[in-house]
């Protein structure tokens, strides 16, 4: 079974209007939009490192 997902682009607003031209460009929109989701949600995912004043690190999963 598919589902459809819908993006509106607000092509007054310059930013979007970009966003908009450079989606177009590609030859399969909805191929480059699961990659994108795709490397958002392995991101996610990934341990985040932060050091304090004194140099110790924490590693938050």
């Amino acid at each position: 079974m598919n589902k459809i997902k819908s993006i509106k682009f607000n092509l007054t607003n310059p930013d979007e209007q970009r966003l908009f031209e450079y989606a177009s460009s590609k030859e399969n929109f909805s191929k480059f939009i699961k990659g994108l989701i795709e490397k958002e949600s392995r991101r996610e995912s990934l341990p985040v490192y932060r050091s304090n004043k004194e140099g110790v690190i924490q590693i938050r999963l």
